[in-house]
């Protein structure tokens, strides 16, 4: 309704909204629920993409897993491997003997026999000492844990042991890390020298283990 104010000016009185019909109540209620139901789809790909992403991260942690386990079941494979090729039988090389009588030496004068025998316990001297600051220089860079393969076969090779039985133990102990070194017994130990010829292992068995010890023979 319009109507003119004393001073002349239009006003525009408001007016109740208009009814609205069915068909655009149905309409607005079709929408809504499209609405509702694009959502709900939205809502349901999230979810399936989230599930997915889960199990294809549980997958790579299982290929993983088994990956690590393989390389470490291989790399023991390995080991036990070295291990049986060492507690083959073994076996001392056969010394040839010489039967020319060109290779027979002369007869040493008693002068330089004396001569040589000084030379002789100075090396023995020498190489005792070397033997021994090569030993001390090995315990002082690390722990028996933390040797090496071949720190290990450098220390068994550097200790006193039997002469009949020195080539076979050191062969014995040519792929033995300083973790394998600490977890040997004595039963382990002379078993294990059995298996790769040492007739009598005990007092060879008894020397490692003694040396092995917080002194390390030193």
């Amino acid at each position: 309704m319009i109507t003119h104010a004393p001073d002349d000016t239009v006003r525009i009185l408001s007016r109740p909204p208009p009814e609205r019909s069915a068909e655009e109540l149905a309409k607005e209620a079709e929408d809504n629920a499209r609405w509702e139901a694009k959502r709900a789809e939205e809502k349901r790909l999230r979810e399936e993409w989230v599930a997915k992403e889960k199990v294809r991260k549980e997958a790579r942690e299982q290929e993983e897993k088994e990956r690590v386990a393989r390389q470490q079941r291989e790399a023991r494979e390995q080991r036990q491997q070295k291990r049986a090729a060492a507690a083959s039988p073994w076996q001392p090389r056969k010394k040839t003997k010489q039967t020319s009588s060109a290779l027979t030496p002369a007869p040493t004068a008693p002068e330089d026999m004396a001569d040589s025998g000084e030379d002789e316990e100075d090396s023995e001297e020498r190489a005792a000492r070397q033997r021994l600051e090569r030993l001390e220089r090995l315990t002082a860079d690390a722990t028996i844990a933390e040797w090496s393969e071949a720190q290990v076969s450098e220390w068994i090779s550097l200790i006193d042991l039997p002469d009949v039985c020195a080539e076979a133990v050191q062969e014995l102990f040519s792929d033995m890390d300083g973790e394998e070194l600490l977890e040997l017994t004595p039963k382990t130990l002379r078993r294990m020298l059995r298996l790769v010829g040492v007739s009598e292992p005990g007092p060879a068995a008894e020397a490692i283990l003694w040396k092995r010890g917080p002194n390390l023979g030193l």
